[in-house]
């Protein structure tokens, strides 16, 4: 499919919702006996790090497949998940060193990894190169906040590249032809963050 889309030469967007990590509990027997996990107890603790180990597997080979297509640079990317570890995995600090669980609104529930990457669109919002410490944004954000997001950014897309003999109307600006007027929309971008 990468291939597919880098052949037209356009933009697109695929969401990849692995049902990985969650139960049913089933791993291949080549991931539950990968020597990197026998320092894990048998039974659902390997078989969750097994099932975390091949989604790691299938994100990396998007990421090559990415780098491959000459994609990399322009692509973004966002790593993250929809709630905290649930605790029928039988994992008692899988959401270390936070307290609560999947449906529970303690942190271990609600806090989950939201990673962005996108070497070219990242790159031109700073001025200069930041130190990894500078790029820790501790801000609390929402998986409703995505699609704002990328509004947001595909305004800015829109305005640099917009031929200055005409008028390019803003997306996010209030203008009744356009889709996204037309409802509302919950959410904030936290593009700005990012910048």
């Amino acid at each position: 499919l990468i291939r597919q889309l880098a052949a037209k030469n356009g933009p697109w967007h695929i969401m990849m919702a692995y049902n990985a990590v969650h139960n049913p509990f089933q791993a291949t027997r080549e991931d539950y006996n990968a020597p990197e996990l026998a320092h894990v107890p048998a039974g659902i603790p390997r078989i969750y790090a097994a099932m975390l180990r091949a989604l790691d597997r299938g994100v990396g080979r998007l990421l090559e497949e990415l780098r491959a297509t000459k994609q990399w640079d322009n692509t973004l990317v966002i790593f993250t998940s929809d709630n905290g570890g649930a605790e029928y995995t039988g994992v008692s600090h899988i959401n270390a060193p936070f307290r609560g669980w999947k449906l529970s609104l303690f942190e271990g529930g609600v806090r989950v990894p939201f990673f962005l990457q996108w070497p070219q669109g990242m790159a031109s919002s700073s001025p200069s190169p930041l130190s990894s410490k500078e790029r820790d944004v501790h801000a609390i954000t929402s998986h409703v906040d995505v699609v704002p997001t990328f509004v947001d950014i595909i305004d800015g897309i829109l305005q640099r590249h917009a031929d200055p003999a005409q008028s390019v109307a803003s997306i996010v600006s209030p203008q009744p032809e356009h889709l996204y007027q037309m409802s509302s929309m919950d959410g904030f971008s936290f593009w700005p963050f990012v910048q």
